[in-house]
């Protein structure tokens, strides 16, 4: 289900030390956050499958982004 990909996508983003990272980094995580915002509207507005299409990479993305 969408929400639990977008979860665990926020969970994943809560781990990333920011500071660290390169700007191509800090990027990714705007990106990242962007994506979870807009699937949240997508889901608000009963857009489903676009919902889980963004959380999907969301996840993906931030789950890159913890384990570096």
């Amino acid at each position: 289900n969408a929400r639990g990909v977008l979860q665990r996508a926020e969970q994943n983003l809560a781990k990333v030390n920011v500071r660290t990272l390169t700007p191509h980094g800090r990027a990714e995580v705007d990106t990242a956050r962007r994506m979870i915002l807009q699937a949240s509207e997508a889901l608000e507005n009963r857009k489903l499958v676009f919902a889980l299409s963004l959380a999907d990479k969301a996840e993906s993305l931030s789950t890159s982004l913890a384990n570096r």
